[in-house]
């Protein structure tokens, strides 16, 4: 782990406020996006991977929803401090990983976070339309 998440100077500050800017607010609809592509694709999984997990909420609701075991990984080790607190009463996993070199652990399905993705409305928009990930 030589030299992950040595280079995050913006994330030192961000995670402490990060759910309160930006992750709470947009987990309701990543929630439903996620719970339409579900639906309209029969997605069945028993374990699954959240790659840019940030805080860890979208982990949470993986895990609440019978994912086992669960994979959150970030580059940011500030990130991952605030997810493992937040998710410390389930089973989820965390990695400090660069997404550029991930090395998941055998059969995650793996989710890709929004903040990924261009823009909100992209994500929303491949709920809509599939296409592979």
């Amino acid at each position: 782990m030589t030299g992950i998440g040595r280079d995050n100077a913006p994330y030192r500050r961000f995670a402490r406020v990060y759910d309160a800017l930006l992750g709470d607010e947009s987990f309701s609809e990543m929630r439903q996006a996620f719970a339409l592509i579900q639906r309209r694709h029969s997605v069945r999984f028993t374990s699954a991977a959240d790659i840019g997990c940030g805080t860890g909420t979208f982990v949470d609701y993986l895990c609440r929803i019978g994912s086992d075991p669960v994979w959150g990984v970030d580059l940011s080790p500030q990130m991952l401090e605030v997810a493992a607190r937040k998710n410390s009463g389930n089973r989820a996993r965390f990695l400090l990983q660069d997404m550029r070199r991930l090395r998941l652990p055998p059969r995650p399905h793996v989710w890709r976070s929004p903040i990924q993705l261009a823009s909100r409305s992209r994500f929303i928009a491949s709920a809509r339309t599939p296409s592979t990930m």
